[in-house]
């Protein structure tokens, strides 16, 4: 594994801000950064790209659906998402 030394003040200072609000690590939070700027390149697996969805399902439906961290069923992403018998 190679490491990586960032020598730009402003990716310092954002990766710190961002890391102060949602308490991720500020390494946590520049891979976090990395990824949806991957996925908007169109990179990614399913697999990514499900843990993706899930995560912005919990972030925005866990109020609806409840507080438990547990992995929302296929059913319930789908419902969220508006998928109904006859697809969207």
């Amino acid at each position: 594994m190679s490491s990586l030394n960032i020598k730009n003040e402003e990716v310092v200072r954002l990766a710190e801000w961002i890391s102060k609000r949602t308490g991720e690590t500020k390494t946590e939070a520049i891979r976090k950064a990395l990824e949806q700027r991957a996925a908007t390149l169109g990179r990614g697996s399913y697999e990514q790209k499900r843990e993706r969805i899930q995560n912005y399902i919990r972030e925005v439906a866990i109020p609806k659906y409840g507080e438990h961290n547990e992995p929302l069923t296929k059913e319930v992403e789908e419902e969220i998402l508006g998928f109904g018998p006859d697809g969207v």
